[in-house]
């Protein structure tokens, strides 16, 4: 159809450039009718020239608009099917991730559940070895003379060497105990009963002694509370260190720089 157009403007424009020519050649004179006719005839073919140009351009116009609109078609339905492939590999994606993070939650759970399983076989494997201990340590205290009062949970045992208040503690501290303590008057009856083969105005180092830093008040050289005492009436008195006394089991006071013999008490935890 183009190529049609195209021939059909040039035959115009050669018709209309060869009646100029010819026109040229005529006397004025001569033939003024013809003159007006070809006049005539070339506003004619001006006007169907201008209407053929007008003709093609439109038709270019249209076929340009229907090669852009089927251009824009496809990159609509390319873009289309992209965003398709797109939504598909991101729903992938995050059925992966979610499978993902699932796995990793049931590692995780797995791994915490197996290191609490095996600290609980570490901890009864460690009071199984502590249980062990224990009896083999009973067995060892009661082969070198400490003796066992179930009421405390804890081992005693004289020394009859004599020795001042803080000498005596450091030799109880060398064998992982200290000067008695005592809390009750079953456990003081025990202690009192423990040397043997002594005199009855016996005198023995226990762990109880007055700070001077809190008024004078007494403690434990182990720590513990003082939730019980046994002093003589009328004591203490200047004296800061106590004594208990084989002949009833009560406590006195002294000078912590004399020597006497002494009781040591350790727990039946041994560490």
């Amino acid at each position: 159809m183009a190529v049609g157009l195209f021939i059909t403007i040039f035959l115009l424009f050669h018709r209309i450039s060869s009646s100029n020519s010819s026109d040229e050649g005529m006397e004025p004179d001569k033939n003024s009718s013809r003159l007006e006719e070809k006049s005539v005839d070339s506003a004619n073919d001006r006007r169907r020239l201008v209407l053929l140009l007008k003709a093609g351009i439109d038709s270019k116009v249209a076929e340009m608009s229907r090669t852009f609109s089927a251009l824009k078609a496809d990159f609509e339905k390319e873009l289309n099917e992209t965003r398709k492939e797109n939504a598909e590999v991101e729903r992938k994606l995050r059925s992966e991730s979610m499978e993902l993070k699932a796995e990793l939650a049931t590692k995780i759970t797995e791994l915490r559940a197996q290191i609490q399983s095996e600290r609980e076989n570490k901890t009864a494997e460690i009071a199984k070895l502590q249980a062990d201990l224990d009896r083999m340590m009973i067995w060892v205290l009661d082969l070198d003379g400490w003796l066992y009062l179930e009421e405390t949970a804890s081992w005693y045992k004289f020394i009859d060497q004599r020795m001042t208040f803080d000498e005596a503690e450091a030799y109880c501290g060398g064998r992982k105990s200290h000067l008695v303590s005592i809390h009750s008057q079953e456990e003081n009856d025990f202690v009192w009963k423990l040397p043997k083969n002594v005199g009855s105005e016996s005198l023995f180092w226990i762990g109880l002694k007055s700070n001077p830093n809190k008024e004078n008040a007494f403690e434990w050289t182990d720590g513990s509370s003082v939730d019980f005492t046994n002093l003589k009436v009328g004591w203490p008195d200047s004296k800061s260190h106590a004594l208990l006394w084989s002949l009833d089991g009560k406590w006195t006071v002294w000078s912590p720089t004399d020597q006497f013999r002494f009781i040591c008490k350790r727990s039946s935890q041994f560490k």
